[in-house]
């Protein structure tokens, strides 16, 4: 095939159409306008709405092919808009020859904006800013960041409306708002049914909403304790009979007004696995709380509640990694200065084995916690995370055996 700087082009033809074809085969050639007008007053009917679909298609180019099946079983009008676009200088045809016929196999957009904004379509500089407005600043909250990036793969028209769902989100994690699908979905967009089936496996696929407060139905604090619940108006939850674990909304928590019962302390386990266990084998002596990682406003509410009727020390046991300092601490803020991790010790990051490596993320919240006032074992964890390179997974650990040490 001739190179593009190595074309040799011919005269224009009766229709102001110069020709380059391909040496030596001549099997193949490129068309184009020698001035061409670039008007499109005449291009009408379903010529133009091919046109139009084309452009909306995006990119510099498109082959043969696609031109082809955007017309669907209409090949004359493909074929007869093309020359439209050709003859008044819009675009660059290639072509190859079978037999007497010449196909077409691309076209080139050599105008493109300027043809979009002649059929009032928005143009693509004009579209690359819109884009990039809405993109705006990356969210304050960093578990958003992978979601935020997703945007630059949306169409257009998508991208916008889930940017603002972006910037909403962040704003009610930063509020520390917690509530039901429809209680967000009213907060973003004013809607309780305004969010998309597609919206929400969008949000789900990159994070997990249900860690940010946003839950598919009325959220519930999972716990087993020996404890006598007195609620207000009357009556009482014996969580002494259960023997695994129970939820609680947070209206059940909001009426309870006195406890009965001594656990040893409160215990507040990060995963979910690791939490069932552990309520199983001791939520008979220990006050065992499942924190769903970041835990979200109502559930610090819910914990300062029960922790004023229920006024003991805490263990918190979170992943020994960078997100698990952070998230222990978090959770920990009902208790002021009365509480101690559990299993978040240099030790226990060994006792977890390989484990993980350390991401940019893991090194950032580490950079972070540099400027935060650890306590020695949070701090000895740290700084063995940022010499090993490498994290632990806290389903590795019976939190149990770590009780005592």
């Amino acid at each position: 095939m001739t190179k593009a700087a190595d074309r040799i082009w011919g005269p224009p033809d009766a229709d102001g159409i110069r020709a380059s074809y391909d040496s030596p085969s001549r099997l193949g050639r490129l068309r184009r306008a020698a001035a061409g007008d670039r008007r499109v007053d005449t291009l009408l009917g379903e010529h133009r709405a091919l046109v139009v679909d084309l452009l909306r298609a995006g990119g510099d180019a498109l082959k043969g092919k696609t031109l082809f099946a955007r017309a669907g079983n209409a090949r004359h009008v493909a074929i007869a808009a093309a020359e439209y676009l050709l003859v008044h200088g819009w675009i660059e045809l290639r072509e190859k020859r079978r037999g007497s016929v010449w196909e077409i196999t691309a076209l080139r957009w050599v105008h493109a904006d300027e043809l979009r904004g002649a059929l009032t379509l928005p143009r693509r500089d004009a579209e690359a800013g819109r884009r990039a407005d809405a993109m705006g600043a990356a969210p304050l909250d960093e578990r958003l960041l992978a979601l935020h990036a997703s945007l630059r793969t949306l169409a257009t028209r998508t991208l916008l409306r889930r940017a603002t769902l972006v910037a909403r989100l962040d704003r009610w994690c930063a509020e520390q708002r917690g509530g039901s699908r429809n209680a967000f979905a009213q907060f973003a967009l004013d809607d309780t049914h305004g969010m998309t089936s597609a919206d929400w496996h969008w949000l789900a696929r990159h994070v997990d909403l249900e860690e940010l407060g946003v839950s598919t139905h009325t959220p519930g604090l999972l716990l087993r304790a020996p404890l006598r619940l007195m609620v207000d108006g009357g009556g009482e939850l014996d969580l002494t009979a259960i023997p695994d674990m129970i939820a609680l909304s947070p209206l059940t928590l909001g009426r309870l007004c006195g406890a009965e019962g001594s656990p040893v302390a409160w215990l507040l386990v990060e995963n979910r696995t690791s939490f069932e266990e552990v309520a199983r084998k001791i939520g008979d002596r220990y006050a065992v709380v499942w924190m769903p990682g970041y835990v979200p406003g109502w559930w610090l509410d819910a914990m300062r509640h029960l922790v004023s009727l229920v006024p003991l020390p805490a263990l918190v046991a979170a992943d020994p990694d960078p997100a698990g300092i952070e998230i222990a601490l978090r959770a920990s803020i009902p208790w002021g200065s009365n509480w101690k991790p559990l299993a978040m010790s240099p030790q226990a990051l060994a006792a977890t084995g390989r484990g993980k490596g350390m991401t940019d993320h893991d090194h950032a919240i580490l950079a972070r916690l540099s400027r935060v006032e650890l306590d020695a074992t949070l701090a000895s964890l740290a700084e063995a995370l940022a010499g090993r390179g490498r994290k632990g997974e806290q389903e590795a650990l019976d939190l149990t055996e770590w009780l005592d040490q």
